[in-house]
């Protein structure tokens, strides 16, 4: 489940960058034609912390399979983040990120830390 967490929250992390260049499109095309700065400086700042939060989400993808728990929180404050910040375009990260924190969490219970498998190996008492 942790490697599933990590692969949806690399998937989300892209997802939030390509919304946030889609957001980006609209103020673009109007500062190039009616040459205005008002509106594309709040779009700017909207798409600055999108990208933001995406990478927070590639840092939650990196701590899934070592840190589950850090990961999960991690990829909760990037699908929040992401959806504040972006609203409509962020219709396919927040989903993954949501997957992926629960993923993360859900996977991260203690691992068991037993006796190594000896089946074949000869008993103490032959050697």
């Amino acid at each position: 489940m942790r490697i599933a967490a990590a692969v949806l929250g690399i998937l989300g992390g892209l997802g939030g960058i390509l919304g946030a260049l889609s957001a980006l499109e609209g103020p673009i095309f109007v500062l190039g034609v009616s040459g205005r700065s008002t509106v594309t400086t709040g779009i700017a700042m909207v798409a600055f912390f999108s990208f933001t939060f995406c990478v927070v989400g590639f840092a939650g993808a990196g701590f899934a399979p070592a840190k589950p728990r850090i990961a999960a929180l991690l990829f909760l404050v990037a699908a929040a983040g992401i959806t504040i910040s972006l609203s409509v375009f962020a219709i396919f990260a927040t989903p993954l990120f949501l997957l992926a924190s629960l993923f993360a969490f859900l996977g991260g219970g203690p691992t068991k830390k037993g006796v190594p498998d000896d089946v074949g190996a000869a008993p103490l008492g032959s050697l």
